[in-house]
């Protein structure tokens, strides 16, 4: 059963609450209907751009960065690789005393359908009405998910942003958005 308004939006997609056939709560990611055409659109005069910036500054690999903006534009796109993104944040935060990262179900995702478990919580700009020491708080808590994530486990999410962010009611923050992760070895 899914609820047919959103109760969040991004740029290419919004969400939906929903509940399983168990009763499960869950947030259903939906890519907004010719979203997909659209990018492809505009990535089709990247490489238009790419050219006139690279006269202005010769020393610049235009290719390499169109290459490289189009790699990660059409990887937002997918939503089965940011389930396997988020499936690995998820895996090595489980159990974490501060940080929840919300599990996907990877058997219901598909390519413009991402469905997750539901995190009831605040949008993080409620954090403005939290005492200074509330706030420091919750500011750690996202410096130690934003660089133990690339110094402890080599990711990066590659999307860090207030909209990303939930403030949980038992103190934890919430961390939703994984549709641009990069990858490091040591």
């Amino acid at each position: 059963d899914i609820e047919e308004a959103p109760f969040a939006a991004a740029s290419i997609g919004q969400v939906h609450r929903a509940t399983l056939r168990d009763g499960t709560q869950v947030a259903v990611k939906v890519q907004y209907p010719g979203v997909r055409d659209a990018v492809h659109h505009d990535l089709s005069n990247l490489g238009t751009l790419v050219a006139v910036l690279a006269q202005a500054a010769p020393g610049l690999n235009g290719g390499q960065i169109a290459r490289d903006l189009r790699a990660g534009i059409e990887a937002e796109l997918d939503y089965v690789r940011e389930c396997e993104n988020q499936l690995r944040f998820a895996n090595r935060f489980a159990g974490h005393p501060f940080i929840r990262v919300p599990r996907p179900y990877p058997d219901l995702v598909r390519p413009t359908v991402l469905v997750q478990e539901y995190l009831e919580g605040r949008p993080f700009r409620e954090a403005l009405t939290l005492s200074q020491d509330e706030r420091n708080r919750v500011a750690e808590i996202i410096f130690r998910f934003a660089f133990g994530s690339l110094y402890r486990f080599g990711l990066f999410n590659g999307d860090p942003h207030p909209g990303n962010y939930l403030l949980l009611g038992d103190g934890t923050v919430g961390f939703v958005d994984y549709g641009c992760v990069a990858s490091f070895d040591r």
